[in-house]
């Protein structure tokens, strides 16, 4: 029999604030779930395919660990001033301290979709990532 296999993030209580745990079988999938998960948290799922713009990221940070915290408030910005959520992300790269990914943003119209909480900021209180069968899996507190 095969183990179940785990979502591809989740959510857990954290005193005042929210813990994700995103997973992939490598870190741009990580990363990139680690992402699905903040838009889950923050948004409302939408119904429909949005309109998307095209717009490469690129990141810089001094290891893996403050790379995450650095994409998920650039994440974070980018719905709070540029009104941009990420759709999707292709040739997406992580490694050295750097993120590269050729992505599309949604431009975010609260018609479509209303936002669900406030996100402040990805913390580096208690994050961690891991590897562990099968892939990575990071813990990550946002400041809600």
């Amino acid at each position: 029999m095969t183990p179940p296999v785990p979502p591809p993030f989740e959510f857990f209580d954290h005193t005042a604030d929210i813990g994700l745990i995103a997973r992939g079988r490598d870190l741009p999938e990580l990363f990139l779930n680690a992402a699905r998960g903040l838009n889950a948290l923050v948004l409302e799922p939408s119904a429909s395919p949005p309109v998307t713009q095209k717009e490469n990221i690129r990141l810089k940070s001094s290891d893996r660990d403050a790379l995450l915290v650095q994409w998920l408030n650039e994440l974070i910005f980018r719905l709070g001033v540029r009104r941009q959520v990420l759709w999707t992300a292709r040739a997406f790269s992580v490694g050295d301290g750097v993120l590269v990914a050729a992505a599309e943003w949604e431009t975010f119209d609260p018609a479509r979709r209303r936002v669900l909480r406030e996100v402040k900021s990805a913390t580096y209180h208690e994050l961690e990532i891991v590897e562990i069968l099968g892939g990575w899996e990071a813990r990550v507190v946002l400041d809600v």
